[in-house]
């Protein structure tokens, strides 16, 4: 969330516009008093499909996209053996 004057709003509407479309709330003062906030428009979810609610919350930095959006497991060497995790739990346990 952004807060600034009244002044410097006029003076760069355009790139705050920009941060309210890409999600972000401005507060806007004329002294030390909050006389407005821009905002984006709320998400009507019962016009959108599920795709489109997931990209405007994407846009709006609610939520990152799965790095691995296929679900299978990303291939790689394991760091260990399951039996040296499991002798590395019962260690760290030992005093339990």
């Amino acid at each position: 969330m952004k807060t600034i004057d009244i002044d410097v709003f006029r003076n760069n509407v355009g790139d705050f516009i920009a941060f309210a479309n890409s999600g972000e709330v401005i507060r806007i003062l004329v002294g030390d008093t909050i006389v407005a906030e821009l905002r984006p428009p709320p998400i009507d979810v019962g016009k959108l499909s599920q795709d489109e609610i997931l990209r405007e919350w994407q846009r709006r930095g609610v939520m990152t996209p799965a790095v691995n959006p296929g679900g299978v497991p990303l291939k790689g060497a394991p760091v260990m053996s399951f039996e040296e995790l499991m002798k590395g739990l019962a260690e760290d346990r030992e005093d339990r």
